[in-house]
């Protein structure tokens, strides 16, 4: 069995936690998809995945998953470095295969995340007892 395919394993498992969160919103099932997504970041099962165009769309896949779960489990820094890693891997694969989709998916999570941070300086803002802006 090829690492690659140990890492595919692990992240169907990864989604099918995250599919019984959905359906239950029971957070231990997300915290579980979670696990998945991190040992599979941590052991580098897609590390080698520039050979090929399939394998290329499946790390590309699992990051953008990965980054959706981080923000709704409230991790912004891992969700933060996720989304450089995104983008690193979309304009090093942009070079050699078709990735038009995950583009717009890179900026529609860009735009999540920096909606984020302006919320953030908001609440502060707020707090100090000035009015937003």
């Amino acid at each position: 069995m090829k690492r690659w395919e140990i890492g595919e394993i692990a992240s169907r498992i990864g989604q099918l936690y995250y599919n019984y969160y959905l359906r239950t919103s029971n957070a231990k099932f997300l915290s579980e998809s979670f696990i998945f997504y991190e040992a599979i970041m941590s052991r580098e099962y897609f590390k080698d995945s520039d050979k090929d165009a399939s394998l290329a769309n499946k790390q590309l896949r699992y990051c953008a998953r990965f980054i959706v779960i981080c923000l709704l489990l409230n991790r912004r820094e891992m969700a933060h470095m996720l989304a450089r890693q995104l983008r690193l891997l979309v304009d090093e694969y942009g070079h050699t295969y078709q990735v038009c989709l995950m583009t717009r998916q890179t900026g529609f999570l860009k735009m999540i995340i920096y909606s984020d941070a302006c919320e953030k300086v908001l609440n502060t803002s707020l707090e100090m007892g000035g009015d937003g802006f």
